[in-house]
C-alpha cells in the first residue's frame, strides 16, 4: 500500500481484517503450553496506522482523543496536575457501539437529504467522537478483536518523533535570530555532527530529513549542546522559550535512554527507574508549557501532540504493567526490525521488479537473496 495506493483507513482496514479474525481464532482454540500459561497479543505500530486500525480520530486535530485516554488535547499542558484517565476495554466497545449506532442514524437522515454526501457524513461523525465519543468513531477493528488494552505505540516512533519536535522547535527559534548568533550554535554542531548532517541544517531542509540513527545521535548529544551553549552565554536575547528548551533537551536524552531500554539486568531496580521517568517527564512538560509545546500563535499546549501525550501519561503505566506481566523494559515494544524490513522490501519492488507479472515472487526472491547474502557475511 505504502508504494502502490492510498494509505488510508479504507485500504487498510480491508487488508488487515481477516488477518485479526484469524489472530482471536487461533488465541481462542490454541493449546497452551502449560498450566498458568497466559498469552499477550499485542498490537504494535506507529500512531498513524494504530488511528486507522482502532478508527479513532486524529489527536492532532481539532476534535479527537488520544487514543488511550478520556483527555483533551492540551489539558495535560495547562494543568499540571492533570489525571489522565485510561479507557478500559469494556467502555472501548461501549463506545464503538454508541459510534455505529450513531453513524447508522446519520446514514438514515441523509437519505432523506440527497444534498448530503459520504463526505458530509464522514465529517459529521468525525466531529461527533472526537467532542461526544473520546475520538472513537466506530470504522475500526471491532474491540473484540482488538482490545484497547492490547495496544502499544511503537517506542521508536515515538522517541523519534519527540527528537523531531524539539529540533524543529530549536531550528525556528534559530532563523529568528541574527546570522552571527545561529553559526555560533551551529559551531557547537561540529563537536559530534559530520558535515553533511550540519549541512542539511543550515541550508533550512525539513528535520524529516534526517534517519534515525542521526536523530538518535541528537538525542545523545542534547545534554552537552544544552551545556555548551549556556557556556557560551548563547541565550538568544534572553527568550524565556530558548531557555526552557535548554533546560528540557538534557532531560530529554534520559527519557529516551528508559523508554527505549528493554533488557532489565538482574539487580537493577526498574520500578524505580519507572518513578524516576515520572518526575523527569513531568518537569519535561512543565519546561514544554513554556516552549515547544506552544504553537506558533501562542496557544500553550497546542503543539501537544498524541505521541508526547502518551510520553507524559501513559509510558509509565505501560512500562509498569510490562515490567509486571514480563519482567521487560517498555522498550520491547518496537517495531525497529520490522522497519528495516520495510524498507527492504520497498526497495526490492521499487528497484528489482518490471511492476508486471507476479510482483510478489519477484520482490520475495530478491529479498531472500538479500538474506542470504548477509548470512554469508
Amino acid at each position: 500500500m505504502q508504494v502502490q495506493g492510498k494509505e488510508d483507513s479504507r485500504t487498510v482496514l480491508a487488508a488487515v481484517q481477516s488477518y485479526f479474525e484469524d489472530r482471536r481464532h487461533t488465541l481462542q482454540t490454541q493449546v497452551p503450553f502449560g498450566s498458568g500459561c497466559k498469552y499477550y497479543q499485542y498490537e504494535i505500530g506507529d500512531v498513524k496506522m494504530l488511528n486507522m486500525l482502532l478508527g479513532m480520530v486524529s489527536f492532532n486535530k481539532i476534535q479527537g482523543g488520544c487514543m488511550y485516554c478520556k483527555c483533551n488535547k492540551r489539558e495535560g499542558v495547562t494543568d499540571p496536575n492533570h489525571q489522565c484517565e485510561l479507557l478500559s476495554d469494556l467502555e472501548h466497545k461501549e463506545c464503538y457501539s454508541k459510534a455505529q449506532d450513531k453513524f447508522e442514524e446519520l446514514t438514515e437522515n441523509a437519505k432523506l437529504l440527497p444534498s448530503v454526501d459520504d463526505a458530509q457524513i464522514l465529517k459529521t461523525m468525525n466531529n461527533w467522537a472526537g467532542n461526544h465519543n473520546f475520538g472513537i468513531t466506530g470504522f475500526g477493528i471491532h474491540p473484540d478483536i482488538l482490545p484497547i488494552s492490547m495496544v502499544r505505540p511503537d517506542v521508536m516512533h515515538l522517541t523519534m518523533a519527540v527528537t523531531k519536535s524539539l529540533l524543529k522547535y530549536m531550528h525556528n527559534l534559530m532563523h529568528y535570530r541574527s546570522k552571527k548568533f545561529a553559526q555560533e550554535v551551529e559551531e557547537i554542531f561540529f563537536e559530534f555532527l559530520e558535515d553533511e548532517q550540519i549541512l542539511i541544517w543550515k541550508l533550512d531542509k525539513s528535520i524529516d530529513t534526517y534517519d534515525g540513527a542521526e536523530l538518535r545521535k541528537f538525542t545523545k548529544n542534547f545534554g552537552f549542546l544544552s551545556e555548551q551553549i549556556q557556556k557560551r552565554n548563547l541565550m538568544c536575547g534572553g527568550s524565556s522559550e530558548w531557555k526552557a528548551l535548554l533546560q528540557a533537551l538534557p532531560l530529554w536524552s534520559s527519557l529516551s535512554d528508559f523508554v527505549l531500554k528493554a533488557k532489565i539486568e538482574d539487580g537493577e531496580d526498574y520500578l524505580q527507574q519507572v518513578d524516576n521517568f515520572e518526575t523527569q517527564v513531568k518537569q519535561f512538560y512543565l519546561y514544554g508549557k513554556d516552549s515547544f509545546l506552544t504553537n506558533r500563535y501562542g496557544t500553550i499546549g497546542g503543539a501537544e501532540s498524541t505521541y508526547m501525550h502518551i510520553l507524559r501519561f501513559n509510558i509509565a503505566t505501560f512500562a509498569r504493567q510490562c515490567y509486571r506481566d514480563h519482567k521487560l523494559g517498555i522498550g520491547i515494544f518496537s517495531v525497529q526490525g520490522f522497519e528495516r524490513r520495510n524498507k527492504e522490501s520497498k526497495f526490492f519492488y521499487e528497484h528489482h521488479t518490471n511492476c508486471k507479472g507476479n510482483i510478489p515472487q519477484q520482490t520475495l526472491s530478491g529479498l531472500d537473496r538479500n538474506y542470504k547474502k548477509r548470512k554469508l557475511k
